[in-house]
C-alpha cells in the first residue's frame, strides 16, 4: 500500500468514527440529527457575529480604561422612536437610571460632562429657537456673504458630543456660505477618535467636513493656529467641540463680518448643563458684555449706557472690550493680518484678551452678536493632564505674555495681583513685540480710555504698595475675599499678592485688586469696597508707616473689629487706628 492510499484510510477510519459518536449522542440524549445540526449552525453564526463586533468594536482597547462603549460609525444613524420624542429633544435634560447615572459619574473625570447621556443624545436634536422675534424676521442677501471654514479643535473627545457639534454645525449652516467644518485632532489617543470617526466623515457631509491631525500636542491655542492654515474660506468660525448650533446661526455673524472685515464678532453662548445636556438659555446675555480683570480673567458686565446709547433695538449688535472665550468668528485676511494666536501661549487661557487687545489696539474691534446661539458645555474643570505643570500655571504664563507685550506700564497692575508671574519663564516674546510694532498698534492707555471709556483708570504711580496691616496685629491683611463690592475684612497675611494686593496711590486711594477702592461715606461706620471713581470719599491720609489712614470726606479714621473693617472717630491712642503697607516710597513711583 503507496502512502497516498494509507492517507485515503486514515481519513475513512476518522469519518466512521466521528459518525459513530454522533449517533451515540443522538440515542443518548434524544436530540435529532437535524436538531444538532442547526444548534451547531447557530452556536457557529452567534460565535462568528461575537468575532466580528470584537475585531471592528474600536472602543475595546478604550473599555480597558472604563469609557463608554464607542459603537461603529454604521451605528451612528439616527436612531427611530416611532414618533415618540427622543432623548434631548427641544433641548430638554436627558433622565438616566440610577444605574446609568452611576456608571456616569465613575466616567465623568474622562471628558468633564456627563458621558452616557451624551450617548443618548441623537445627533440631530431638535433645539428651540432662541432668537428674538425680531432676529426671525431678518433676511440675509446669503450670495454677498463671505465663504465660510468653521474650525473645531478636540483632544479625546466624546464621540457622540464631537459628531454633535459637526451635525449641528452641518445642518443648520446656509449651504451656499459653508466652504467647509475643519475638524482639528490634537493628538488624541482615544480609539474611536481614529478610524471610526474617519469612516463616519466619510460616509456623512457630503464632503464638506474634513479630519486633520496635528504631528504632536499643540494645545488649544496653537492648534486653533494650526488649523487656520487648512482654512480655504473668507471667513473663519472657531468652535469647540462640545457645542451646538442653532437655527439661523451664522448668516447673522457673517452679516457683521461682512459690514466690518476688521471686527472679531461672537454668538451669543447658552450653557447646556454638563450632567443633563439640557440648554441653559438667560436673557440677560442679550445685556452683556465682555471685560477683563487686572488678573487678565475675563468677566461679564452689564452694557454700560455709552455703549448702550449705540444701539437702536434689542438685536442690534452689543460692542465689547472683550472676547468671552472660543466662539469666534473673523475674517481669514484680518486673522493672518494680526498675526494669528501667540504661538509662544501654553494650552489654552488668555488668548481671548490677547486677541481682543490685538484687535482694539491695531485697527480692529469685537461685537457680540445677539441673533447668533451657539450652545456650549462649560465643564467645571479642564479634564486633560498632558500639561505636566498643570492648567493654572499654564494660563499665569500665558498672562504674564499678555501683561509683556499689551499692556505697557499698565503691566504693573498684573504684577501687583500675581507678583509669583514674574518667576515663570515665559518664553521668547520678541517675535511679539515685532508683530505689535509691524501693525502700528495704539498704546494700551486707549483700550482704557477710549475702549472701556467708563473705568477710571488706575493711577501709575503709588505711595506704597503690597499688603496692608494693621499695627496691631501684624499676622493680619486686608483681603477682598474675592468679593468685587460691598463690606471688607481682615484675613491671615498669606505674602502671594491676589485679594491682599493693596496700593496707596499718588492720589491717596486705596487700591485693591487695582480697580477697587475703600470708600467711607458720610453719617456712615461703613468700609466697602466700590470701583474707583476719583471721589473724596475714596481719598485717604497716611504720613507714614504705623500712622492713621484718614478718610478725606468724612475725617474718620480705618479701624477694624472682630475681623471687620469699620470707620471711627480718630483717637490717637487707638492701637486699631495704625496701619502699614508693605513697601514705601520717599517718592511716588
Amino acid at each position: 500500500m503507496n502512502t497516498i492510499q494509507f492517507r485515503k484510510v486514515r481519513i475513512l477510519i476518522s469519518f466512521l468514527i466521528t459518525l459513530f459518536l454522533v449517533i451515540v449522542a443522538i440515542k443518548t440524549y434524544g436530540e435529532s440529527f437535524q436538531n444538532f445540526i442547526d444548534r451547531s449552525i447557530r452556536v457557529a453564526s452567534n460565535s462568528n457575529n461575537d468575532f466580528k463586533q470584537l475585531t471592528n468594536n474600536p472602543k475595546l482597547e478604550a473599555s480597558k480604561r472604563n469609557e463608554p462603549e464607542v459603537p461603529k460609525a454604521s451605528d451612528h444613524e439616527q436612531v427611530e422612536y416611532s414618533g415618540k420624542k427622543r432623548p434631548g429633544d427641544n433641548g430638554e435634560p436627558v433622565l438616566l437610571s440610577d444605574e446609568e447615572q452611576k456608571k456616569a459619574k465613575e466616567m465623568w473625570a474622562l471628558n468633564e460632562f456627563n458621558m452616557i447621556a451624551a450617548a443618548k443624545v441623537p445627533l440631530d436634536r431638535t433645539l428651540p429657537d432662541f432668537r428674538h422675534e425680531l432676529c426671525k424676521k431678518e433676511v440675509f442677501d446669503l450670495t454677498s456673504l463671505p465663504s465660510t471654514s468653521i474650525i473645531v479643535i478636540f483632544h479625546n473627545e466624546e464621540f457622540y458630543t464631537l459628531l454633535r457639534t459637526a451635525t449641528s454645525c452641518y445642518n443648520r449652516s446656509p449651504s451656499s456660505v459653508l466652504k467647509e467644518i475643519i475638524l482639528v485632532d490634537d493628538f488624541s489617543d482615544r480609539d474611536h477618535l481614529k478610524s471610526p470617526l474617519e469612516s463616519y466623515i466619510n460616509e456623512h457631509f457630503n464632503g464638506k467636513v474634513k479630519l486633520v491631525r496635528t504631528p504632536s500636542r499643540h494645545g488649544l491655542i496653537r492648534a486653533k493656529n494650526f488649523g487656520s492654515r487648512h482654512a480655504t474660506g473668507d471667513a473663519l468660525v472657531f468652535l469647540d467641540s462640545h457645542c451646538e448650533c442653532t437655527a439661523g446661526w451664522l448668516p447673522p455673524l457673517l452679516q457683521a463680518l461682512k459690514d466690518n472685515p476688521k471686527t472679531v464678532v461672537q454668538p451669543v453662548i447658552p450653557g447646556m448643563d454638563p450632567n443633563t445636556l439640557a440648554f441653559q438659555y438667560s436673557d440677560r446675555s442679550l445685556s452683556s458684555q465682555g471685560t477683563f480683570q487686572w488678573s487678565l480673567l475675563f468677566y461679564w458686565r452689564d452694557i454700560p449706557p455709552h455703549d448702550q446709547a449705540l444701539r437702536k433695538s434689542e438685536i442690534d449688535r452689543i460692542r465689547s472690550p472683550t472676547l468671552a472665550g472660543g466662539l469666534f468668528g473673523l475674517m481669514r485676511e484680518w486673522w493672518e493680518y494680526l498675526g494669528r494666536y501667540d504661538d509662544g501661549m501654553e494650552l489654552w487661557g488668555g488668548e481671548n484678551l490677547e486677541l481682543s487687545f490685538k484687535s482694539w489696539l491695531c485697527g480692529g474691534g469685537v461685537e457680540y452678536i445677539p441673533c447668533s446661539h451657539v450652545g456650549h458645555i462649560y465643564r467645571g474643570k479642564h479634564p486633560y493632564k498632558w500639561y505636566k505643570p498643570g492648567p493654572d500655571r499654564a494660563f499665569t504664563v500665558n498672562a504674564r505674555r499678555l501683561a509683556e507685550v499689551w499692556l505697557d506700564e499698565y503691566k504693573r497692575f498684573f504684577y501687583e495681583i500675581a507678583p509669583d508671574a514674574k518667576h515663570l519663564d515665559m518664553g521668547d516674546i520678541s517675535e511679539q513685540l515685532a508683530n505689535k510694532k509691524r501693525l502700528n498698534c495704539k498704546p494700551f492707555e486707549y483700550f482704557l480710555t477710549d475702549v472701556m471709556k467708563d473705568w477710571y483708570p488706575p493711577t501709575l504711580r503709588n505711595w506704597a504698595e503690597g499688603s496692608l496691616r494693621p499695627a496691631s496685629d501684624k499676622t493680619q491683611c486686608i483681603d477682598t475675599m474675592n468679593k468685587e463690592e460691598g463690606e471688607i475684612g481682615l484675613f491671615g497675611c498669606h505674602n502671594q499678592g491676589g485679594n491682599q494686593a493693596v496700593s496707596f496711590s499718588e492720589t491717596g486711594e486705596i487700591r485693591l485688586h487695582v480697580s477697587l477702592c475703600l470708600a467711607n461715606n458720610m453719617g456712615s461706620s461703613a468700609i466697602v469696597m466700590e470701583k474707583c471713581k476719583g471721589s473724596e470719599n475714596q481719598r485717604w491720609r497716611h504720613e507714614s508707616s504705623e500712622k492713621q489712614l484718614i478718610n478725606k470726606l468724612t475725617g474718620q479714621c480705618l479701624s477694624h473689629e472682630n475681623q471687620k473693617l469699620v470707620a471711627q472717630l480718630c483717637s490717637d491712642s487707638s492701637p486699631e487706628q495704625r496701619w502699614i503697607f508693605g513697601v514705601y516710597f520717599d517718592q511716588p513711583q
